[in-house]
């Protein structure tokens, strides 16, 4: 009887739920929506993956609420698990604009251009005209990283006839144009940043094409601009550290680099601030963290390096070793090598070196360099 009772009362809950008027119910879910989308864009993912799990557990497990906890799992590092739930979510709704455009954003920020390129082409199928000029943007970025620059071309070129003062449209065919014709590259750079701002996603993208362009400077500027739009996010923080790096803006970087490994100790961020410390020249503090790391030929090589910057080539030369052992035909290692044992006078293996550098890479400036010096050392000793 008892056990009959508490049925009942359950039924009757239920059912009081369910009786809710139709216009109540749009309202709350349209409330939910909100407030996802509100702490997706503001980086609170933990938060989101609550709500978004609390809607699917109550019957919601929509193509929608899907898109939502994907891009929830995406902000949280969880990679498999949210391209698992975008796939989902798309069949669900094939035709939903917004989850292919998010997957293909997400795609495109964790390196899959490939299919990141194949997203966006189905977003800009069903979207029809709602995010062109993101979507060509992207579209031309994934051509530059797909080694398709004149496709990227067409990209911009489609999405400046929907919006002549689209920023990052203007700055993308900046940098196309700037190997053939640099003057109108700089106009449409300075164009690009007079129109305003895009989204966070974009900006990374915009960004890490600016660094490869080698205009770290600028990178730095949209890099900042992200990292503003999502404070916190440590993803951002590590593209902007690098950029800085590049630029020579060493002490902005090192306190990133510092302020993300108080947060959480990772080994790819001590790697950063070991080279961005050893640019900078402060060689003991980068070589305290070089020992630190695991010991591939690159770390031996820093270590190497370093060692050689205090002053301690003895001890240096025997790391340089191991570095080049380890990767034989390594060009930069052998440069590296060859130069400390110049300055303790040992010209022919050095040369040997060089010239070893050489026969891989025959337009290897640095090593032709220091083989004509060490070439012109021994005329002089021989006169």
């Amino acid at each position: 009887m008892r056990g009959a009772l508490i049925a009942l009362l359950l039924l009757a809950s239920c059912n009081k739920a369910d009786m809710r008027r139709p216009g109540e119910w749009i309202d709350a879910r349209a409330r939910a929506d909100a407030r996802l989308n509100a702490l997706i864009e503001g980086g609170r993912f933990g938060e989101a993956l609550g709500i978004a799990d609390s809607l699917i557990a109550a019957g919601e497990n929509d193509s929608r609420t899907l898109g939502q906890k994907a891009r929830a799992l995406g902000g949280l590092g969880r990679g498999d698990e949210a391209i698992a739930v975008f796939e989902e979510a798309i069949l669900a709704d094939y035709e939903s604009c917004e989850n292919h455009l998010h997957f293909a954003i997400y795609l495109m920020r964790i390196g899959k251009t490939g299919r990141a390129h194949t997203e966006f082409m189905e977003a800009k199928r069903f979207c029809e005209g709602k995010y062109d000029p993101l979507i060509y943007r992207n579209l031309a970025v994934a051509g530059i990283k797909l080694d398709k620059r004149d496709l990227a071309r067409r990209y911009v070129e489609e999405g400046l006839r929907r919006d002549a003062n689209d920023p990052y449209l203007n700055g993308l065919k900046g940098m196309l144009v700037a190997g053939e014709n640099p003057v109108s590259a700089e106009s449409f750079f300075v164009k690009a940043r007079s129109f305003g701002e895009a989204s966070p996603e974009f900006l990374v993208q915009y960004g890490l094409l600016l660094i490869n362009e080698g205009r770290p400077r600028e990178a730095a500027d949209v890099l900042d601009e992200a990292s503003k739009l999502r404070p916190g996010e440590r993803e951002i923080a590590v593209y902007l550290a690098e950029a800085l790096d590049r630029a020579a803006d060493y002490a902005r970087a090192r306190v990133i680099l510092d302020d993300l490994l108080a947060a959480k100790d990772e080994v790819e961020i001590r790697k950063l601030l070991a080279r961005v410390l050893f640019h900078e020249g402060d060689y003991g503090e980068a070589l305290k963290l070089y020992l630190k790391l695991d010991q591939s030929p690159e770390v031996m090589d820093r270590i190497a390096m370093c060692l050689h910057s205090l002053g301690r080539t003895d001890e240096a030369i025997p790391w340089a070793r191991k570095a080049l052992s380890a990767r034989p035909d390594w060009p930069q290692g052998m440069i590296n090598l060859a130069v400390m044992l110049a300055s303790r006078g040992e010209i022919d293996e050095a040369a040997s070196l060089l010239g070893r550098a050489l026969l891989i890479e025959p337009d290897n400036v640095p090593a032709r360099a220091n083989l004509d010096r060490l070439e012109e050392a021994k005329k002089k000793q021989s006169r």
